[in-house]
């Protein structure tokens, strides 16, 4: 039985900003094991966010291949790729991105509002069932200037796995929250990880949040290669230091 839920080979994207040609990836590969729980770190500009895009369904590659599940993502259309991402993948995203006005009921139930093969009913029950999952059953309707810092990323959790999804991508789940906070959400994405078998991969260029047992890809300059915790540590890459 084949374990690699993603694999990219040979990963290109390349951006044109006026006459210049930014190579944002230029041949990246990576595996990812189903139930794994892998960390992607590198300082600003060196390709992190164009690589979970690209791993998420997000956007197409210039070159390359990435396959999810044993199927070939990177030449599917928009439509197909949408699929994808209702289907198998829930984004965490550093700056919460929740919509203001809703309350935190609300926002959890947003991305399947339009799907209808889940009624409303059924949809309330499942996000205020992950709502207390994540210790807010009773927030459930407030509003995001209502909320922590911490309580709005723990909305953004439980509304990336209202579509159930198998793959959860967080970009700097961390990066708006204070030390104390963010131990708090790791470990509930650590606690995610081992007792439902989600796999997590997650952007951070902080480094003080990974295990030594961890899988950890290092990215620079947009080249990938797998490293650990004790090579990032001997090189200085420690804390919240920034990788360079």
């Amino acid at each position: 039985m084949n374990d690699v839920v993603i694999e990219a080979k040979n990963l290109k994207k390349y951006y044109k900003m006026g006459e210049t040609i930014v190579k944002a990836l230029r041949g990246a590969n990576i595996k990812i094991k189903k139930g794994s729980f892998v960390f992607i770190v590198g300082p600003s500009g060196s390709g992190k966010s164009t690589l979970m895009h690209l791993l998420g369904a997000l956007d197409h590659p210039t070159g390359g291949s990435v396959k999810m599940d044993g199927k070939e993502i990177s030449k599917m259309d928009d439509w197909e790729l949408s699929m994808i991402r209702r289907n198998k993948v829930g984004f965490i995203f550093q700056t919460f991105n929740l919509v203001p006005s809703l309350t935190a009921l609300d926002n959890v139930k947003l991305p399947l509002l339009t799907d209808k093969r889940i009624s409303d009913e059924e949809l309330t029950a499942r996000a205020i069932k992950l709502l207390k999952v994540v210790g807010l059953g009773h927030r459930i309707y407030h509003t995001p200037n209502e909320l922590s810092g911490g309580e709005r990323q723990r909305v953004a959790i439980a509304r990336a796995l209202i579509n159930n999804p198998e793959i959860i991508l967080a970009d700097e789940p961390t990066g708006e929250l204070d030390s104390k906070t963010g131990a708090e959400i790791f470990e509930l994405m650590r606690k995610m990880n081992k007792e439902e078998g989600k796999t997590f991969i997650i952007v951070t260029h902080d480094t003080e949040y990974i295990k030594h047992n961890d899988t950890v890809y290092h990215i620079k300059d947009g080249v990938i290669k797998e490293t650990s915790k004790r090579e990032l540590e001997k090189n200085g890459m420690k804390g919240k230091k920034e990788i360079t």
